[in-house]
Protein backbone atom coordinates (compact mmCIF):
# COMPACT_ATOMS: atom_id res chain seq x y z
CA UNK A 1 0.00 0.00 0.00
CA UNK A 2 0.98 3.15 -0.80
CA UNK A 3 1.36 5.57 2.40
CA UNK A 4 2.53 8.56 0.92
CA UNK A 5 1.73 11.79 2.48
CA UNK A 6 0.71 13.97 -0.63
CA UNK A 7 -1.29 15.99 0.97
CA UNK A 8 1.23 17.00 3.82
CA UNK A 9 -1.42 17.26 6.65
CA UNK A 10 -0.38 13.47 8.37
CA UNK A 11 2.83 14.48 7.93
CA UNK A 12 2.70 17.86 9.98
CA UNK A 13 0.33 16.09 12.33
CA UNK A 14 3.37 13.86 13.20
CA UNK A 15 6.02 15.87 13.21
CA UNK A 16 4.34 18.02 15.54
CA UNK A 17 4.13 15.32 18.41
CA UNK A 18 7.00 12.86 17.27
CA UNK A 19 9.13 15.11 15.87
CA UNK A 20 12.96 15.25 16.17
CA UNK A 21 16.02 18.21 16.74
CA UNK A 22 13.91 19.92 19.61
CA UNK A 23 10.98 20.17 17.52
CA UNK A 24 7.70 17.90 18.95
CA UNK A 25 6.54 16.67 22.37
CA UNK A 26 7.13 13.48 22.31
CA UNK A 27 10.77 12.96 20.72
CA UNK A 28 11.27 9.89 22.18
CA UNK A 29 7.83 8.17 20.88
CA UNK A 30 7.44 5.94 18.11
CA UNK A 31 5.15 6.08 15.51
CA UNK A 32 3.27 3.70 13.38
CA UNK A 33 1.54 4.91 10.29
CA UNK A 34 -2.15 4.90 8.75
CA UNK A 35 -3.18 6.06 5.73
CA UNK A 36 -6.90 6.36 6.20
CA UNK A 37 -7.47 8.88 3.57
CA UNK A 38 -6.69 9.90 0.01
CA UNK A 39 -4.47 12.05 -1.62
CA UNK A 40 -6.77 14.89 -1.18
CA UNK A 41 -7.78 14.63 2.80
CA UNK A 42 -11.03 12.74 2.06
CA UNK A 43 -12.59 9.19 2.40
CA UNK A 44 -14.97 7.05 4.29
CA UNK A 45 -15.16 6.52 7.96
CA UNK A 46 -15.08 2.18 6.85
CA UNK A 47 -11.37 3.61 5.48
CA UNK A 48 -10.76 5.46 9.13
CA UNK A 49 -12.62 2.15 11.48
CA UNK A 50 -10.37 -0.45 9.47
CA UNK A 51 -7.23 1.96 10.57
CA UNK A 52 -8.01 2.21 14.00
CA UNK A 53 -8.15 -1.72 14.60
CA UNK A 54 -5.00 -2.30 12.63
CA UNK A 55 -3.26 0.61 14.48
CA UNK A 56 -4.43 -1.13 17.30
CA UNK A 57 -3.59 -4.68 16.77
CA UNK A 58 0.13 -3.56 15.42
CA UNK A 59 0.31 -2.28 19.17
CA UNK A 60 -0.19 0.96 19.27
CA UNK A 61 -0.71 2.97 22.45
CA UNK A 62 -2.70 6.21 20.93
CA UNK A 63 -4.32 6.84 18.40
CA UNK A 64 -4.08 10.61 16.92
CA UNK A 65 -6.93 11.23 14.60
CA UNK A 66 -6.73 14.76 13.09
CA UNK A 67 -9.74 14.45 11.32
CA UNK A 68 -13.61 14.64 11.22
CA UNK A 69 -17.15 14.72 9.61
CA UNK A 70 -20.54 15.79 10.40
CA UNK A 71 -21.85 12.22 11.51
CA UNK A 72 -21.19 9.16 12.97
CA UNK A 73 -22.50 5.99 13.99
CA UNK A 74 -22.70 2.55 15.07
CA UNK A 75 -19.55 1.36 13.02
CA UNK A 76 -17.21 4.04 14.45
CA UNK A 77 -18.17 3.24 18.09
CA UNK A 78 -17.40 -0.66 17.32
CA UNK A 79 -14.36 0.17 15.47
CA UNK A 80 -13.21 2.26 18.84
CA UNK A 81 -14.04 0.17 21.32
CA UNK A 82 -12.49 -2.56 19.36
CA UNK A 83 -9.51 -0.79 19.41
CA UNK A 84 -9.38 0.09 23.23
CA UNK A 85 -9.90 -3.98 23.43
CA UNK A 86 -6.61 -4.64 21.33
CA UNK A 87 -4.73 -2.78 24.12
CA UNK A 88 -4.92 1.00 22.59
CA UNK A 89 -5.35 2.86 25.66
CA UNK A 90 -6.03 6.73 24.40
CA UNK A 91 -7.69 7.82 20.90
CA UNK A 92 -7.14 11.39 20.68
CA UNK A 93 -8.86 13.11 17.98
CA UNK A 94 -9.36 17.00 16.75
CA UNK A 95 -12.22 18.56 17.66
CA UNK A 96 -12.76 20.33 13.97
CA UNK A 97 -11.99 23.16 11.85
CA UNK A 98 -15.78 24.75 12.15
CA UNK A 99 -15.19 27.44 14.16
CA UNK A 100 -17.35 28.43 17.32
CA UNK A 101 -20.17 30.60 17.75
CA UNK A 102 -22.03 29.64 20.54
CA UNK A 103 -23.49 26.48 18.92
CA UNK A 104 -21.55 22.63 19.00
CA UNK A 105 -19.41 22.78 16.10
CA UNK A 106 -17.38 19.64 17.02
CA UNK A 107 -17.49 16.93 14.52
CA UNK A 108 -17.12 13.07 14.84
CA UNK A 109 -15.42 11.58 16.03
CA UNK A 110 -14.66 14.11 18.71
CA UNK A 111 -18.34 14.24 19.72
CA UNK A 112 -17.89 10.93 21.37
CA UNK A 113 -17.29 10.23 24.61
CA UNK A 114 -14.94 7.13 24.72
CA UNK A 115 -12.02 9.66 23.33
CA UNK A 116 -9.90 12.71 23.81
CA UNK A 117 -11.72 15.65 21.73
CA UNK A 118 -8.90 18.17 21.11
CA UNK A 119 -9.54 22.46 20.82
CA UNK A 120 -6.65 24.80 19.51
CA UNK A 121 -5.82 28.14 20.83
CA UNK A 122 -3.48 30.72 19.41
CA UNK A 123 0.03 32.00 20.61
CA UNK A 124 -2.16 34.49 22.50
CA UNK A 125 -3.92 31.30 24.97
CA UNK A 126 -7.38 32.30 23.18
CA UNK A 127 -9.19 29.73 21.46
CA UNK A 128 -8.16 29.94 17.62
CA UNK A 129 -10.82 31.14 15.60
CA UNK A 130 -11.02 27.84 13.46
CA UNK A 131 -11.47 25.87 16.54
CA UNK A 132 -14.82 23.95 16.52
CA UNK A 133 -15.86 24.21 19.97
CA UNK A 134 -18.44 22.45 22.22
CA UNK A 135 -19.10 20.35 25.38
CA UNK A 136 -17.04 17.64 24.49
CA UNK A 137 -13.79 19.25 24.30
CA UNK A 138 -11.32 17.32 26.76
CA UNK A 139 -8.12 19.45 26.30
CA UNK A 140 -6.81 22.04 24.35
CA UNK A 141 -3.18 22.70 22.58
CA UNK A 142 -1.34 25.26 20.50
CA UNK A 143 -3.27 25.18 16.59
CA UNK A 144 -1.51 28.33 15.10
CA UNK A 145 1.96 28.76 13.93
CA UNK A 146 3.31 25.44 14.60
CA UNK A 147 6.76 24.53 12.72
CA UNK A 148 6.44 21.39 11.96
CA UNK A 149 8.04 18.37 9.68
CA UNK A 150 6.87 19.13 6.02
CA UNK A 151 6.17 16.26 3.12
CA UNK A 152 8.45 17.99 1.16
CA UNK A 153 11.19 17.46 3.24
CA UNK A 154 12.68 19.46 6.18
CA UNK A 155 10.47 22.20 8.44
CA UNK A 156 7.39 24.03 7.78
Amino acid sequence: NDVSDRHGHGTHCSGSSVGRDGIGYAPEASHIFAKVLSDSGSGSSSWINSGRVWAAKEGADIISESLGGGSGGRADTDAIEAAYEHGICLDVCAAGNSGYRGANTIGYPGRYESVACIGAYQQNGSIANFSSGGREIDYAAPGQNIISTSARGGFQ
